[in-house]
């Protein structure tokens, strides 16, 4: 913006990070808005079966090769495509993965590093009450209570649980670890959609 001003012209370059554990070598890229993102991976993937997420794994969104960066994209991650199948995942520890509980082993190696994918290690479930949100979540939000009002369409009582004063990044954290793998980003999204509908 500052270029238009000073030298009256649109500057439509930007630094994309191109990052994720699929990528043979993450770097910075200087390219332009509306760059095909196929073109800027081209020739750096580890693997063929990725999932492409224009910003990071928490809350970005997922982007195909043939799609194009948007003007406010600043980072491209790359990670393995997590759609294969693990007999009883949700319930024996075969394979390490991240977690919060002390259900896994993964406490007695705290080093111990993480390959990230897409995979949530099971289907729908019932919506589990647990700890876990109050966890990592930064504000003092009670976020399960707030969910199930979203839910069931409580406007008076999402409004009295601090709907307005969360985005669906301010949740991202709270739906990694959730147990029940709720999409919590997207059920907030729609209960402020309800609330400004509401006036």
């Amino acid at each position: 913006l500052g270029t238009l001003f000073l030298e009256g012209r649109f500057d439509a370059s930007r630094v994309i990070a191109l990052t994720g554990a699929e990528l043979k070598q993450p770097k910075y890229v200087r390219t332009f808005i509306g760059a095909n993102i196929g073109e800027l991976i081209k020739d750096n993937l580890a693997n063929e079966h990725v999932r492409l997420i224009s910003g990071d794994v928490l809350s970005g969104r997922q982007k195909s090769v043939q799609q194009f960066l948007n003007y406010f994209d600043d980072q491209v991650t790359v990670i393995e495509e997590g759609d294969d199948y693990e007999l009883f995942g949700w319930l024996l520890p075969l394979a390490p993965r991240p977690s919060i509980s002390n259900t896994f082993p993964n406490f007695l190696f705290p080093d111990q590093k993480f390959k990230a994918n897409t995979n949530t290690h099971g289907e729908k479930r019932a919506f589990v009450v647990t700890t876990d949100y109050e966890q990592v979540m930064p504000m003092d939000i009670l976020v399960q209570p707030l969910m199930k009002a979203i839910m069931t369409n409580d406007l008076e009582r999402m409004e009295g649980l601090g709907i307005l004063e969360l985005t669906e990044e301010d949740v991202a954290l709270c739906e990694f670890v959730c147990t029940s793998k709720m999409p919590l980003q997207q059920l907030l999204r729609e209960g402020l959609e309800a609330m400004r509908e509401q006036g």
